[in-house]
C-alpha cells in the first residue's frame, strides 16, 4: 500500500511538472509572437528619433538655465556683501 501511494504521489508530481513546463512553453510562444508583432507594427526608429530630439531640447534648456544662474552669481554676491555690511553696522550700534 505504501509503495502504491508513493508511486501515485510521484506520478502526480510528474504530471504537475509536465503541466508547468507546457504552460511555460505556451507563454514563451505567446511572448515571441507579441514581440514579432511589435517589430512589424511599431516604428521604433521614429520613437527613438523623437526621444533624441526631446533630449537635445532639454539639454539646451539646461544650458540656458545654467548660464542664467552664472549671470546672477555676481549680483547675489554683491547683495550678500551689502547685507552683511548692513547687519554688522546695525549690530555695532
Amino acid at each position: 500500500m505504501k509503495d502504491a501511494t508513493a508511486a501515485h504521489a510521484d506520478a502526480h508530481a510528474i504530471d504537475v511538472a509536465a503541466h508547468t513546463m507546457l504552460r511555460a512553453g505556451q507563454d514563451l510562444l505567446a511572448l515571441i509572437a507579441e514581440l514579432k508583432q511589435m517589430v512589424l507594427l511599431y516604428d521604433f526608429e521614429s520613437v527613438g528619433a523623437g526621444t533624441a530630439t526631446r533630449l537635445r531640447a532639454l539639454q539646451a534648456q539646461q544650458q540656458a538655465g545654467l548660464q542664467a544662474l552664472a549671470a546672477l552669481r555676481p549680483l547675489v554676491g554683491d547683495l550678500r556683501a551689502a547685507s552683511e555690511d548692513a547687519y554688522q553696522a546695525a549690530s555695532c550700534r
